[in-house]
């Protein structure tokens, strides 16, 4: 499954609808992503992509492009 497709499911089991999630859209001003639903985000994140996200490098200014981006150029894969 493309990251696309995989970001786009954990943004729903957060209850994101998937129709918001606009390349530019900030998680905290486009999204309305708080501090909780970043949490939960992050967590989720790091369990689909078995990963370990540094602190900052995903946070409420990150647009969904650059969490694409982010997963897609290796930290996905490590």
């Amino acid at each position: 499954m493309p990251v696309e497709e995989r970001i786009e499911k954990i943004f729903e089991e957060i209850g994101i609808d998937k129709n918001e999630l606009r390349p530019e859209a900030e998680l905290k001003t486009g999204l309305g992503v708080d501090s909780t639903e970043m949490v939960e985000l992050l967590v989720a994140l790091e369990k689909e992509f078995s990963i370990k996200i540094p602190d900052g490098a995903i946070n409420g200014g990150s647009t969904v492009s650059e969490i694409i981006e982010y997963l897609s150029n290796g930290a996905a894969r490590s």
